[in-house]
């Protein structure tokens, strides 16, 4: 009897040494491969004990974790779930500046709006016509998801003089000065794990008025789409004045038909793929 209990005795103390030792801090060191270790401590410092330490060594981009084991294992599967290689979107951009006649014929009925990717090619082959439509810049981007990119079509254009003289020539110098103007856009792209991508948009478009000042006018907005898809993004509208001109036969003399108004928009046509 005695030794059954002893053997009892030996038997609870050696599984509670056992439990004793599964339950002690231990030290791991998780190297980020494909980001900052700075924003991971940020996300998964909130799993540790209370008893539990962690720290962020800068010069190998690592957190230090002294924790249980069972936080240590749910803080490794957080850190492989985000610690992955970022997917990168590739960004075509047209800018254009058409009529009413071409939004009707296109069938955008919106300033803002989405054009999937079967049907994209028929409005492009549309833009690229001249008819009623003229594209001032085209232009592919690449950033990875979360990652800013500034796409900009802009030209310098005089502003203004500054007139200084000379004090040994009593001559006058006259020099310019150049604001930019024209089309800015800021996009944040972020691939969403069903495939879509949400993008954040800042456009602006700046340029002289009639009244001779320098406007600039921005929005900002945010579109979910389906890789491959075109968003179509309104810019500022502005009247076009054309005078007519016809010639009598054989004579060639001009005759003035009068002004002839049409409402002209930018437009902004974006493609997000996601590039494999």
């Amino acid at each position: 009897m005695k030794r059954i209990l002893f053997l009892a005795v030996f038997i609870y103390t050696v599984l509670a040494a056992a439990l004793l030792r599964a339950d002690e801090l231990e030290l791991k060191i998780f190297e980020i491969q494909r980001g900052d270790a700075h924003p991971m401590y940020e996300i998964v410092k909130d799993l540790k004990s209370a008893e539990g330490r962690m720290s962020v060594d800068s010069n190998t981009n690592s957190l230090i974790v002294v924790d249980y084991p069972k936080n240590i294992k749910r803080i490794q599967e957080i850190i492989e779930r985000l610690d992955v290689k970022s997917k990168q979107v590739k960004i075509d951009v047209v800018i254009t500046e058409v009529t009413d006649l071409f939004l009707e014929e296109a069938g955008i009925s919106s300033s803002q709006v989405v054009i999937p990717s079967n049907e994209y090619a028929v409005v492009l082959n549309l833009l690229k016509s001249g008819k009623n439509s003229h594209v001032r810049t085209e232009m592919t981007i690449r950033t990875l998801s979360n990652k800013p990119a500034v796409i900009q079509a802009t030209v310098d254009e005089i502003f203004g003089h500054i007139i200084a003289m000379h004090t040994d020539t009593d001559r006058d110098f006259i020099f310019p000065i150049y604001a930019k103007t024209g089309d800015y856009l800021e996009v944040l792209p972020r691939v969403n794990n069903d495939g879509t991508i949400t993008v954040t948009l800042r456009p602006s478009s700046g340029g002289f008025e009639e009244d001779g000042i320098l406007h600039e006018k921005t929005a900002l907005t945010q579109v979910v789409v389906d890789s491959g898809n075109t968003m179509v993004i309104g810019g500022v509208s502005k009247d076009k004045r054309e005078t007519r001109k016809e010639g009598l036969p054989f004579l060639g003399s001009p005759l003035s038909r009068g002004d002839t108004k049409e409402r002209e928009k930018v437009l902004m046509f974006l493609t997000a793929t996601i590039d494999e």
